[in-house]
């Protein structure tokens, strides 16, 4: 494999596993997508992590990409040398499923990490079918709100779509968005409204770089690695360094156990909505016919940690009724705290 291709794939090896970045599956099984997609393991990421200052990334991360000891040397010793990001269309409200990229960001905030909370609007419009102005309205009166009263910089977080030099980068980046080599990334042909997506997202996630960033880390949902491992490709075809990628776990949905909660779903009613009445959520929860995989399963596992729960909930040890019950009041609890910052903090 030459260093130019160096994502190339074989055409035995070119059949695609089930995630996808617009397709919203969960897969239990992430052994044959980390492996189509040459990513790092959850034991080659929890090894390099494995130190005091860093430990906490690795709680929630399933896979990896680009993680190094020059990567994780910038994060120990010159944090304010590495931008991490991650973007979220503006198809639907933030839900329970982007809380844990939301905590891998603020735990690299916390670390000296410049963060970086892009909404990407045009995405929405291109891929996900969503109007302009809804898009924009949702950004402003809903999203930006949320994330800061999270507890990030109102500077921190922008809508991509406004900032020029994003839109000049997407000339640069278009160079190394030929459909039949992503097509060989992706192993399937990508739609027009696919490939400008990801022109708009490689544009804003190479751009640190050419502001003298030494190191950027794209943090995102597993089903999102195709497009950083595909962007770390545009990175070397038009001459840039690739990026490193961290990758947390997806969340199923309220209706369908196959598929993940996505801000894209919102008007089918799949998400379980940061937004949401306190009461609507834990009747939610309640009211939950079991599937496998379980969202309240992937709750408690994730979020609702403390006194009413135990701290590692992966396997079950109640009766469904008696679960959903538990996880309806704790998840009541979860949402009454109108201490965003604190409830970010304490996952």
């Amino acid at each position: 494999m030459s260093t130019g291709e160096i994502y190339a794939l074989t055409a035995k090896e070119a059949t695609a596993p089930a995630i996808d970045p617009w397709n919203n599956v969960v897969q239990e099984d992430l052994a044959p997508f980390i492996q189509f997609h040459g990513l790092q393991t959850t034991d080659e990421i929890q090894g390099l992590l494995d130190n005091e200052k860093l430990r906490p990334l690795a709680k929630s991360a399933v896979s990896g990409i680009g993680i190094t000891d020059d990567v994780i040397g910038f994060l120990q010793n010159k944090p304010s040398s590495v931008v991490a990001i991650s973007g979220f269309d503006t198809a639907g409200d933030l839900h329970f499923g982007n809380l844990l990229v939301l905590k891998q960001l603020m735990i690299l905030g916390q670390k000296g990490c410049q963060v970086r909370i892009p909404l990407a609007d045009l995405e929405a419009i291109a891929a996900r079918g969503e109007d302009s102005k809804t898009s924009e309205d949702r950004a402003n009166s809903t999203m930006i709100p949320n994330l800061v009263q999270l507890g990030f910089k109102s500077e921190s977080v922008y809508i991509r779509s406004t900032v020029p030099r994003i839109l000049d980068m997407m000339a640069v980046v278009s160079r190394g968005t030929a459909p039949d080599k992503m097509e060989k990334l992706y192993g399937r042909a990508l739609s027009g409204p696919e490939i400008f997506s990801l022109t708009f997202m490689a544009a804003d996630l190479l751009r640190p770089q050419t502001e003298g960033i030494k190191h950027t880390i794209a943090v995102y949902g597993i089903d999102e690695a195709p497009h950083i491992r595909a962007i770390n490709q545009i990175a070397i075809d038009v001459g840039l360094k690739p990026i490193a990628g961290l990758f947390s776990p997806l969340v199923p949905s309220k209706q369908n156990s196959s598929i993940k909660m996505s801000k894209s779903l919102q008007k089918r009613g799949a998400n379980l909505s940061l937004t949401a009445a306190v009461e609507d959520a834990r009747d939610t929860v309640i009211q939950y016919e079991v599937q496998d995989p379980c969202m309240v399963k992937a709750l408690r596992k994730h979020f609702l940690i403390g006194s009413v729960l135990r701290d590692d909930a992966v396997e079950c040890d109640l009766e469904c009724a008696a679960c959903k019950r538990e996880s309806g009041a704790a998840i009541f609890g979860f949402m009454a705290n109108k201490n965003l910052i604190q409830k970010l903090a304490n996952l």
